[in-house]
Parts: C-alpha cells; sequence; structure tokens
C-alpha cells in the first residue's frame, strides 16, 4: 500500500502509495493518512485491524450501521461498556475458543490500533503477547482433550 520511492530534490516526501491502495486506508493509522508519517507504529496499527477483523468475521468498514468502521466500532465498546462487551461480536462460524483468550486478543488489538504511535506496541511485543496467548490456548485445549478422554 505505501512504500519508501527514491527521493528527489523537489519532493517533500519519500513515501508513495499506489492508486488503487485508497481502498486499503482504512488499514492506515491517522497519523499516515494528515501527515504521511511512515514507522513499524504503522505496521502494528495495520495488524491490529486484521487481528479486528479475524475475531469478528466482518470487514474493516461495516455497511450496517452506515459504513462505520469496525475499529470504531470495538475502541468504543471497550471504552464504554468494557471487553467483553467486544466478545459478542466474535464471529458466530468459527469454532468458538475461550472466552479469556478471545478477550486477550481483543485487548491486543486495541493496544494495536490505538490513536497515539507512541501508545501501541512494538511487534516483538506483539509477537510476544501473541506467541503467550496461543500457548495459553494450546495448553487450553490439550486440557479439554484431556477431559474428554
Amino acid at each position: 500500500m505505501a512504500h519508501f520511492r527514491p527521493h528527489l530534490e523537489h519532493q517533500s516526501s519519500t513515501i508513495s502509495m499506489t492508486s488503487s491502495s485508497s481502498k486499503h486506508l482504512w488499514y492506515m493509522p491517522e497519523e499516515y493518512i494528515r501527515q504521511g508519517k511512515l514507522s513499524i507504529k504503522t505496521d502494528v496499527y495495520s495488524f491490529g485491524i486484521v487481528i479486528m477483523e479475524v475475531l469478528t468475521g466482518c470487514k474493516v468498514v461495516l455497511d450496517d450501521p452506515k459504513h462505520i468502521q469496525l475499529r470504531d466500532l470495538l475502541m468504543e465498546l471497550m471504552e464504554k461498556r468494557g471487553l467483553d462487551s467486544c466478545l459478542s461480536f466474535l464471529d458466530k462460524k468459527v469454532h468458538p475458543c475461550p472466552r479469556n483468550f478471545s478477550a486477550k486478543l481483543f485487548s491486543l488489538a486495541g493496544q494495536c490500533v490505538t490513536t497515539r504511535a507512541k501508545l501501541r506496541p512494538s511487534m516483538d511485543e506483539v509477537r510476544t503477547r501473541g506467541f503467550i496467548q496461543n500457548q495459553a490456548h494450546r495448553t487450553m485445549e490439550n486440557l479439554n482433550w484431556i477431559n474428554y478422554v
């Protein structure tokens, strides 16, 4: 979507977007859209949006109500009603995972898409948290399997 290009003297930016990528702006943070600031935290934001899409099975922009952004909807729910309120948006077509695991993933996604880039975790932190949560989920699956055998 966004990439560095050779810097020419008369250019104010070395970042460009392909013309077909405007539909992907929903995955980009405000600091990139408004000021062209591109950093590792941009990737963290985009990854958080993808986590939200995977958890909910929804597209980044919901058609109903009124083309609202999935990010805005979930962040508002987290702020006003708490993290557990997001669990009602879990994709019903996917085999459910433990509520605690899903809540932790929503929390991680919320941290990734926070408005202020400085407050977003690094990708190393995201990877570490995701790994720990993945291990916890696998442990839960193994315990459930053992209980049924």
